[in-house]
């Protein structure tokens, strides 16, 4: 029984050092959710006009074509629980904020991330923003574990590049994403199964809560004399 607890002991300690190694190198790697995160904490005392939204968002507003500083928060599948969430959160450290315009698409209102096949990025926000959508697992190991929120086999991906990776090639500080539409090549087959995946996770009973969540970051805004600007992007056809 002790030569069993010891070849036990002499297995788990090399493979919680293991783990632990993959959990601080893939922590050191930017993406989307820290870049933002970073680079929005850096500029909160001067953002005249914010930017929310989803990828629409993300690749169709850059604020250096704005009069006023401006920081674009969108992200890709960012929902307005999101939208709402992270800006109420920040308010009271943005002292010059003029403007705030808000995304609303087709499938905006009747969409929650927990109900598709991107429910993943719930537990991103959970760890890099600290913000738990409601129904998300309190257990699942994606929202402690880097390894497990990358995924085991991405992570490991990560590790034989020696985590020298960029998942924010294409990112400015000002949280724009330059994505030309063009080379991204939205076809007839692409675009049909980006406006599927909109539609498997579209769900009549979200409407009312995520116009609870417009509607009250509407109203903290304008008590705040901040203007709310509700936006509807162009899409391709595709």
């Amino acid at each position: 029984m002790k030569k069993l607890l010891l070849k036990s002991f002499l297995f788990i300690i090399p493979l919680a050092m293991f783990f632990a190694y993959m959990e601080v190198n893939l922590s050191k790697i930017p993406n989307s959710y820290s870049f933002k995160r970073e680079c929005f904490e850096q500029q909160l005392d001067s953002i005249e006009v914010l930017v929310l939204g989803s990828s629409q968002m993300v690749h169709g507003v850059n604020p250096d074509f704005f009069s006023m500083k401006g920081f674009n928060l969108s992200n890709v599948s960012q929902t307005l629980f999101y939208d709402s969430r992270i800006t109420l959160r920040y308010l009271d450290r943005m002292p010059k904020l003029k403007y705030v315009l808000i995304n609303i698409s087709y499938f905006s209102f009747g969409e929650q991330l927990i109900d598709g096949r991107e429910a993943w990025r719930d537990y991103y926000y959970s760890q890099y923003w600290s913000i738990d959508y409601p129904e998300i697992e309190k257990m699942d190991i994606k929202k402690y574990s880097k390894t497990f929120l990358y995924t085991p086999t991405r992570a490991f991906g990560y590790l034989l590049k020696g985590f020298n990776v960029n998942l924010i090639e294409n990112y400015d500080r000002n949280g724009f994403s330059k994505v030309d539409a063009i080379e991204k090549s939205y076809g007839d087959s692409t675009g049909y199964l980006r406006v599927q995946t909109h539609e498997d996770c579209y769900r009549e009973k979200r409407v009312a809560e995520n116009q609870k969540y417009v509607e009250e970051l509407i109203t903290v805004l304008k008590k705040r004399n901040i203007i709310p600007v509700i936006i509807t992007q162009p899409a391709l056809e595709t």
